[in-house]
């Protein structure tokens, strides 16, 4: 009777699967996207780094500098995410069992997990940038 149970059930369970796989890899593109991005961006302002800390900022504020942007980054994103996906919600909502589609809790989660996400990405570029010391930073300009 079990068999029984989950060959029933494999109809539900494949696509669900897909789309556990699809968000996994989204989730990998997303921290290697933002990493990507922020690597850039620090590389290209590394003389601009290098004047803050030889004015006196702190690698504090260098590493806070980097991850405001990243935050910028991030609130846009969220934003563009949710307004894309309340438009695809009719799409999965028939797949969805015990849950609302716009459950608010889930959207939460959601956006709590991508900006994890994010400021884990984006602490690698910040860091780099606080170590560098302010006269090789100089020598980019």
């Amino acid at each position: 009777m079990t068999d029984r149970i989950h060959r029933s059930l494999d109809e539900q369970r494949t696509p669900l699967l897909l789309i556990g796989l699809f968000a996994t890899v989204a989730a990998g593109l997303c921290a290697v996207g933002i990493y990507g991005v922020l690597a850039f961006a620090v590389v290209q302002r590394t003389g601009e780094f290098g004047v803050r800390m030889a004015l006196g900022a702190s690698r504090n504020a260098i590493v806070a500098l980097v991850m405001t942007d990243a935050g910028r980054l991030l609130g846009i994103g969220l934003v563009l995410g949710a307004v894309l996906s309340v438009g695809m919600v009719w799409v999965v909502r028939a797949r969805l069992f015990g849950i609302d589609a716009l459950d608010p809790a889930t959207w939460v989660a959601v956006g709590v997990f991508v900006a994890g996400i994010a400021a884990l990405a984006s602490w690698i570029p910040a860091s780099r940038a606080a170590r560098t010391p302010p006269t090789q930073a100089l020598r980019y300009e």
